[in-house]
């Protein structure tokens, strides 16, 4: 058995040697096949994030209560090794605290979120439907820098709908 099958059935584990594009479009069409529930959300993990369920809970509540909202995140933390003294936990973005997409128009968010750039939507929990539609801009015309999926996502993500940071991990 593998390393992930120890840890639960719900992990379905697909390698795909392919362009990142070619993995996130094929990520997106498995989700597509599978329809679209009401309260479906997605969360991008990369290899340098994790996330306290408690975290993901109040972001899935809050898109719950208010469905203007179409992502929500809590406050990442950062941590650095500190010779002599073990690992150091610190705020990263400071710009995230309070942080707050409400305009009622998406090109008036989008530039108001590209204008004072902080990464608020890329690893935030999404609705399934803005989160495939932001993917899936991307994939069409993939730039082989993975930094402008972020940021080609926080800008679709931005225009699709509004979104807000809890002061929450």
């Amino acid at each position: 058995k593998g390393l992930l099958e120890t840890f639960s059935e719900k992990i379905n584990y697909i390698h795909l040697p392919v362009s990142f594009a070619d993995r996130l479009a094929f990520f997106c069409d498995q989700m597509l096949a599978e329809g679209e529930g009401v309260d479906e959300y997605l969360v991008l993990q990369g290899d340098d994030e994790f996330y306290i369920p408690n975290g993901l809970e109040k972001c899935i509540e809050r898109l719950e209560s208010d469905k203007d909202l179409t992502t929500c995140s809590g406050v990442p933390m950062g941590f650095r090794p500190v010779k002599g003294f073990g690992i150091e936990g610190f705020k990263c973005y400071e710009k995230l605290f309070g942080y707050m997409r409400c305009e009622s128009e998406g090109e008036k968010r989008a530039a108001a979120h590209m204008g004072n750039f902080v990464q608020a939507h890329i690893y935030s929990v999404v609705r399934k439907s803005c989160w495939i539609h932001s993917t899936k801009a991307f994939c069409d015309g993939e730039i082989p820098v993975y930094a402008m999926y972020e940021i080609q996502f926080e800008m679709s993500a931005s225009f699709a709908g509004k979104s807000m940071v809890l002061p929450h991990l």
